[in-house]
């Protein structure tokens, strides 16, 4: 490796990072130049009295020497079953481009993770030189509040909701800034996401407050419609079970301004750990948190905001059986106790309000529906394991991407692309196994996108995955310069 620090003037101070040039051996894992810069700050640290409220913009870097050091990812915003570094001091983006010299097109890049995990970090810079800076494209990763410390809300100025979104929105408020001075096109701005940053995305592309920040779109098993709450929905109790959870707030008194000082008190002298474990049911119960309809960010319902959407180039797509994941977590890699009861359950951790028979009723309507052969066999748990992923793969996904490409249709549109990864593959980890079978599970693409070192260094990549990475960064790339 070939490294060397490189410096960059913007209008808020220098920062320093550095180059990297793998060489150009494509036999070789990474390949390809790229100049990297880890850890800038994009808006004031949301610590002490800050903590709750909305993100402010940083003017001018403080670093003692008057260089910003970008030359190491800094730390993931507070999260559950992470063992790294976590801060309140976490609204920090990366930039890794061609070089800072060129007026390359960018691709912003936000993470997933069900508004509770991730951090770009996690994305890094060797497979985004590797697969997307060498392809001539700026590849920007941010980072932005996720839990209670995002998304909990009262509607109220003590704590106002989606913090997490205008963490987003300041991020590429930055780019739009600062991008060219690292050798970005401000004109040709990509966002893309996964998953709950696939939402992002589609929420943003529908938010007045981030017109004219962004020109193309970029979904990964992700739309708006899976990740948005209005205040009658009954996921809103997540935000009272925290209040109860953790400051033992009552249900009467839940709603009542003059609570809300108890609240934001107890919240900042509470242990933060104990704060975030309570996210570690997101996944087996659905208790995660979501996007609201706040007036401002999202004014309306999406279906009506979708009206008046400019109209983006879009590439959105799924994994072939999404929610194959979500399964193996449910099942625990044991399918023994999967029959035809199965999907009832998993449509009760959406609807828990509906009773036992409505939710059976409505579970053999959906299969019956997906079932164009007969239904497995009641003692045959992995024909059912498949045929439930393939439902819930369509209910909870598919049919919401489809309900977002129709808006954009609706709307005029006419540059809307469609994709289903189906690569199948032992290189995604932690690898999901059930019973043998190994699906495209939710996120299988990212390792083919992003060429994770864990995953690509020392593994069992053949040919055809290595081809799919290729593939898929070269379409990404095109999509970002072309459309």
């Amino acid at each position: 490796l070939n490294s060397e620090l490189i410096t960059v003037n913007t209008s808020r101070g220098s920062v320093q990072g550095f180059e990297e040039d793998f060489g150009n051996d494509t036999s070789q894992t990474y390949y390809g130049y790229g100049q990297v810069f880890l850890g800038i700050p994009f808006a004031k640290p949301p610590v002490g009295a800050m903590r709750f409220q909305l993100p402010e913009p940083i003017s001018k870097y403080n670093d003692k020497g008057g260089v910003h050091n970008a030359t190491y990812y800094r730390s993931r915003c507070w999260q559950v079953n992470f063992h790294g570094e976590m801060s309140d001091d976490c609204l920090y983006l990366n930039v890794i481009t061609p070089n800072i010299s060129g007026k390359h097109p960018v691709m912003v890049y936000i993470h997933g993770g069900s508004f509770t995990t991730g951090g770009a970090d996690k994305y890094h810079w060797k497979g985004a030189i590797r697969n997307l800076a060498s392809r001539g494209v700026v590849v920007v990763t941010i980072q932005y509040r996720i839990g209670l410390f995002g998304f909990f809300t009262t509607f109220t100025e003590t704590f106002p909701p989606n913090r997490g979104m205008y963490d987003q929105i300041l991020a590429l408020r930055w780019v739009n800034e600062e991008i060219a001075n690292f050798g970005g096109d401000t004109n040709r701005i990509t966002i893309f996401g996964q998953s709950a940053g696939a939402s992002s995305v589609s929420d943003l592309s529908l938010s007045p407050l981030a017109r004219g920040l962004f020109h193309q779109l970029i979904q990964s098993s992700g739309s708006s419609m899976q990740e948005i709450e209005a205040i009658a929905d009954p996921r809103w109790s997540i935000h009272k079970d925290r209040a109860q959870q953790i400051c033992q707030i009552n249900s009467t008194d839940w709603g009542s301004p003059e609570k809300d000082e108890e609240i934001i008190g107890c919240f900042l002298k509470a242990d933060t750990k104990a704060i975030v474990s309570f996210d570690s049911d997101c996944l087996t119960k659905n208790e995660c948190w979501n996007v609201a309809i706040d007036g401002a960010f999202l004014p309306d319902d999406p279906e009506i905001l979708a009206e008046s959407r400019p109209n983006f180039p879009v590439l959105i797509g799924e994994m072939l059986e999404d929610f194959a994941l979500f399964i193996d977590g449910v099942v625990n890699n044991d399918t023994s106790t999967v029959n035809s009861q199965t999907n009832k359950y998993l449509f009760q951790l959406d609807w828990p309000n509906y009773d036992d028979e409505i939710s059976k009723n409505i579970s053999d309507i959906m299969i019956a529906g997906y079932c164009d052969r007969a239904p497995p066999a009641e003692d045959d748990h992995l024909g059912w394991t498949k045929l439930l992923a393939e439902i819930n793969t369509g209910r909870m996904f598919a049919s919401n991407i489809i309900k977002d490409v129709q808006w954009h249709r609706k709307a005029g549109n006419e540059n809307v692309w469609l994709f289903t990864f189906a690569h199948r593959s032992l290189l995604p980890s932690p690898q999901i196994d059930i019973d043998g079978w190994i699906p495209v599970g939710h996120a299988s693409e990212l390792p083919f996108l992003w060429f994770y070192p864990e995953d690509w260094q020392n593994s069992n990549a053949t040919n055809a995955d290595l081809s799919v990475a290729d593939y898929m960064g070269a379409l990404w790339a095109h999509f970002v310069k072309h459309g």
